[in-house]
């Protein structure tokens, strides 16, 4: 691991936990000052300055374009869910936007059902794609070394998690499942708190060690709290497991401890810095860098688990479809 990397994770200092019904969620904290200045993509758009739309009238799936006319460098995170134009978007990597300039950016689409223009250009939907998706989208990166996703493995991991939710979109949309579990993730909100000066949280469900996002500044991760800590909950909504025990900060020390061991790739950012890629024991993740500061740092744990069954016909189909997406524009809808 790239040494100002593994020096920023040794220096993390580690909060006490917050719980509720078995979902612990450690505040982590920097006295690292980083004096990089950046706008998040809610900033962003509320000020008017990121317009992201579809890269023509015709569209791509897997890829919008974003002018960010700031003279500021705009921080999208992966995963973050942008919703509208002709259907709803994930960004597949944390990326951040060169000032006042257009950048292609990749995406993949979490709403198979919709293929018609919604709104001109796309709006921060409050959503961050749930962790287990997150995963994957991490891992098949680092062994793809590319930017781009298995547009058909998206979808069916759309399709599994509202099978798992008990939720039907007429889209297939996954933000229809963030909308219906909206009163039981207030429940956690009510629970889980920001603290003054935070950068990350590490989260722990049901016993199970999930993983930790951290933003370099505490005045941007403040910005993205509600988001990041959602996509955990969302996680820890659909978990069954009654017996377990709590993790300790020793055991989140040496979560630290293992990620600084993984195997490190290094590619040129889609924006401004490097894409810093990881997988290790059981573990993998991404930092987004520039100038030697720690923008976004996401690692999960990675667990072996159960072949999943397999689908019905129509998801044959669409992983067949979805092979051939890359290639495809709206002529082909």
């Amino acid at each position: 691991m790239e040494k100002f990397i593994a020096d920023y994770f040794n220096q993390i200092k580690i909060g006490e936990a917050a719980s509720f019904d078995g979902f612990q969620v450690f505040p982590l904290f920097s006295d690292l000052d980083y004096a990089i200045e950046y706008l998040m993509m809610r900033e962003a758009m509320n000020k008017g300055v990121l317009k992201v739309e579809e890269v023509s009238s015709s569209g791509s799936v897997p890829e919008l374009s974003a002018t960010n006319s700031s003279d500021l460098p705009i921080l999208l995170l992966g995963g973050e869910e942008l919703e509208g134009a002709k259907q709803n978007r994930i960004l597949n990597l944390s990326i951040l936007l060169p000032p006042n300039k257009k950048t292609l950016i990749p995406v993949s689409c979490v709403e198979r059902g919709r293929w018609s223009y919604k709104s001109e250009d796309f709006k921060e939907s409050g959503n961050i794609s749930f962790k287990e998706m997150r995963v994957k989208n991490v891992e098949e990166l680092y062994d793809k070394e590319s930017f781009r996703l298995n547009q058909s493995r998206v979808w069916e991991d759309v399709d599994y998690f509202m099978d798992e939710m008990k939720q039907h979109s007429p889209t297939d949309a996954m933000k229809d499942v963030y909308e219906a579990k909206g009163k039981e993730i207030s429940d956690y909100y009510d629970k889980i708190t920001l603290h003054e000066d935070q950068t990350g949280i590490f989260v722990v469900s049901k016993g199970e060690i999930l993983g930790f996002d951290i933003i370099g500044r505490a005045d941007k991760f403040s910005v993205v709290f509600d988001k990041l800590l959602k996509s955990y909950i969302m996680e820890d909504i659909r978990k069954k497991k009654k017996n377990y025990s709590e993790i300790t900060k020793e055991d989140v020390r040496k979560f630290f401890d293992k990620i600084v061991k993984s195997r490190e790739k290094r590619i040129d950012g889609v924006g401004l810095g490097y894409d810093y890629r990881y997988k290790g024991d059981k573990v993998v993740g991404s930092v987004l860098a520039y100038k030697d500061e720690v923008i976004h740092a996401v690692f999960f744990a990675r667990e072996n688990k159960k072949e999943r069954k397999k689908q019905n016909e129509s998801d044959e189909y669409f992983r067949t479809f979805g092979d051939r997406l890359d290639s495809f524009d709206s002529d082909d809808f």
